[in-house]
């Protein structure tokens, strides 16, 4: 039975374990490891979670760190959601079209978002057809395509022609730290220029001119009515460092709307304030018809909020998680050994060591040992295990999963104290002040 009463809920389904047949550069998978776990394993769980609300309008979108359709039981599982919501699935275009045309018919799907990527622009003509032929199969369809300095040329004359066949598309900057610079704030002026001028989506406007691009402190139904799931972890959205709960366990989400507390906003998002006047793949109005002009008074209001109530927010909630972790480390004792997931060395490490003597330090990707502390993958430290230190492991909720699934194999005889899944990331920003 359902157990939350809502008017509508949106889910995002983010499975971190699927694979890819492209490696774009600028995407976050490209590095990833290969991780592969059987959908059939956690679907039900996936079900039981949309099952948990009593709403008229569900809408779940399926995503993943690299291409959903490979994952062996998709459609069979998409077939399953599109009986309990409006399904949109974002697909670099690559599978066989039978088998959507088989699994769900157009009205279960709201649309799909197809990625133009490097790669595709290999086989553009082929992505074109596809692309018709699903329109003509009554399937909504929205292209993607990400500039970066060494695209814009292709960008514009492809975008020329994507409008000239009247093709539902656009533009976002790329995003993220590649090849030792960081997007979108390291994009040429040129590229700039380009996206401000032909950009009608305020998120990807919003990102080209607010490097540390936030909406903290602004009323957003993220926790409440809208909720991201990270491989079995939920959060409240894409954005969010917080951990509401497990989708194969317990979990507790928001009694209302509330002031947003991400520090970041770098995955597309849009608070309450700006739903109904924006458009937008991921939140938004997805059917109104925008232009780089319209948006004008919402980028003069998020500049408004920007310095009235996104800047002293941000700074608020940097000093409450500063806070925070001096708390969680106040209980460690004298001797331990640290795990950190998702989280950068420093200030993490530092700040344990000034509290603890870390006997050895358990790191996902391992790393070189100094003199007098071994640094250990979780791999290595469970075949060298043994009884000594009490552990303590805190992880970000973007490894939260890895973590989790290194404590379920440890040996029941090693007693961590200290256990934190959703520690805030960000703090790396603040050197020496924990």
């Amino acid at each position: 039975m359902p157990i939350y009463r809502r008017d509508k809920i949106d889910i995002t389904i983010m499975m971190d374990f699927s694979v890819c047949n492209y490696r774009c550069f600028y995407c976050c998978a490209a590095t990833a490891d290969k991780k592969e776990e059987p959908l059939s394993k956690i679907a039900p769980f996936y079900l039981d979670f949309i099952d948990s609300f009593d709403a008229t309008d569900k809408c779940v979108r399926i995503n993943s760190y690299g291409e959903i359709t490979l994952m062996e039981g998709f459609w069979s599982f998409l077939s399953e959601v599109t009986t309990r919501a409006k399904v949109t699935i974002a697909t670099n275009l690559t599978f066989d079209l039978e088998l959507l045309y088989r699994a769900v018919p157009a009205k279960s799907i709201l649309f799909l978002l197809t990625t133009l990527h490097p790669e595709t622009e290999e086989s553009f003509e082929q992505f074109i057809i596809k692309y018709k032929d699903l329109t003509s199969h009554g399937y909504t369809v929205l292209v993607h395509y990400i500039v970066d300095d060494g695209r814009l040329l292709r960008a514009i004359e492809h975008c020329r022609y994507l409008s000239a066949e009247g093709i539902s598309f656009f533009l976002s900057p790329m995003q993220g730290h590649v090849h030792g610079r960081f997007y979108p704030e390291d994009l040429a002026s040129d590229t700039k220029r380009l996206l401000t001028e032909t950009l009608e989506e305020l998120h990807p406007q919003l990102l080209i001119r607010y490097p540390d691009l936030a909406f903290t402190g602004l009323s957003c139904s993220a926790g409440y009515d809208t909720f991201c799931i990270r491989g079995r972890a939920i959060t409240p959205c894409m954005n969010s460092n917080e951990l509401l709960g497990w989708i194969d366990g317990e979990f507790d989400i928001f009694p209302h709307p509330s002031p947003c507390r991400a520090s970041h906003a770098r995955s597309q998002c849009m608070p309450d304030m700006f739903l109904s006047d924006c458009r937008c793949y991921c939140m938004g109005r997805h059917d109104l018809v925008n232009s780089t002009e319209a948006l004008a008074p919402n980028l003069a209001r998020y500049a408004s909020l920007y310095e009235a109530s996104i800047q002293p927010a941000l700074k608020s909630l940097h000093g409450q998680n500063i806070e925070l972790v001096r708390r969680k480390l106040l209980s460690i004792p004298d001797k331990v050994v640290l795990a950190l997931f998702g989280l950068p060395w420093y200030p993490y490490f530092q700040a344990v060591r000034e509290r603890a003597e870390v006997e050895a330090l358990v790191l996902p990707s391992g790393g070189k040992g100094g003199r007098e502390i071994p640094i250990l993958t979780p791999t290595e430290f469970l075949a060298q295990c043994r009884v000594a230190s009490p552990l303590v492991l805190l992880s970000s909720i973007y490894q939260a999963n890895e973590a989790r699934s290194f404590m379920e194999v440890l040996p029941p005889e090693w007693k961590p104290v200290l256990v934190v899944y959703d520690f805030p990331a960000e703090l790396i920003k603040w050197k020496g002040v924990i």
